[in-house]
């Protein structure tokens, strides 16, 4: 995920949450610089819309207070970011697809950072 101007890298990691957007900031070795919140209740409603709108592979987010761009490699993941976003906030469970469409992005990195974090703890510990 691209995060941050003309000299940004694909290092970014994004995650939608009940509440928030979470960025955080990663890197080019991978190191945690800084988390990013972005409050959903912030996000403009136009017409029953939210304003969080794919745009090539790009997504603009429309704020109360400001906007927001993050780009992603392809299209149908800006796409992806879109719907779960208006999906969450219009919260229409008629509108909800299958299980796999329900699925919010970045849940994958967060499992993935919690296997690799309990597996060096449990490395550590069975060294001594």
């Amino acid at each position: 995920m691209l995060h941050g101007g003309v000299m940004a890298t694909y290092t970014d990691e994004l995650v939608l949450s009940s509440q928030n957007i979470i960025l955080i900031s990663k890197g080019m070795l991978g190191n945690t610089k800084g988390i990013e919140y972005f409050e959903l209740n912030t996000i403009k409603n136009i017409g029953g819309k939210p304003q969080a709108i794919a745009s090539g592979p790009k997504l603009d987010v429309y704020f109360l207070k400001g906007q927001d761009s993050f780009g992603f490699k392809t299209r149908r993941e800006a796409k992806a970011w879109a719907n779960s976003i208006s999906k969450l906030l219009n919260a229409n469970p008629e509108e909800s697809g299958t299980a796999r469409d329900r699925a919010i992005p970045g849940a994958a990195y967060v499992a993935d950072t919690l296997r690799n974090t309990l597996g060096t703890f449990k490395d550590t510990f069975r060294r001594k």
